[in-house]
């Protein structure tokens, strides 16, 4: 504050004000930031879980008669879908039935033990677990993974947007 013990008064508050109003600028941005964040990540879950869903429908024929091969196609199908890492149907005894993985993956072809449904977030993915059912039984379950580049995107654009609007603003 000896900075400010030699300026005349008005001056004092001109450099008051626009402190202030910088950190109520830069408040602001990173609540829009944190929502932007949190809005994009459920998005994320919802697209997820309706891959899922649309996937595992598509796979109760192989399980109800126990074809991996047909399963193994349904979840080929999947590589229209980039963002899609590996994707896993287990039967009813929870036993990996059949395996996709992303062809520019180089890590080795490992399907994680079955969890009960729900969905985490990894530090490079989101890791999705859904039941399938048919007729309102469960036949199986569905794992899918998919990496987080449109996140990592998306909230470096808003970064430097809103890096850009508190420069301007300055």
């Amino acid at each position: 504050m000896d900075l400010l013990r030699h300026l005349p008064l008005k001056r004092k508050l001109t450099v008051i004000t626009v402190l202030t109003s910088c950190i109520a600028l830069v408040v602001a941005c990173l609540a829009l930031g944190a929502y932007e964040q949190m809005n994009i990540r459920h998005r994320l879950v919802n697209d997820l879980a309706t891959t899922a869903a649309m996937t595992g429908a598509n796979s109760t024929a192989g399980l109800t008669f126990n074809d991996p091969t047909a399963v193994e196609q349904t979840l080929k199908s999947l590589a229209a879908q980039p963002r899609i890492v590996r994707a896993c149907v287990y039967g009813k005894d929870t036993r990996p039935f059949a395996l996709y993985q992303r062809t520019t993956e180089k890590r080795s072809l490992l399907s994680p033990p079955a969890r009960r449904a729900g969905h985490r977030f990894t530090n490079a993915s989101l890791e999705m677990f859904q039941a399938i059912t048919l007729e309102g039984e469960a036949i199986g379950t569905i794992f899918l993974e998919t990496d987080l580049e449109e996140l990592n995107a998306s909230l470096w654009r808003y970064v430097v947007v809103l890096g850009g609007l508190l420069v301007i603003c300055s």
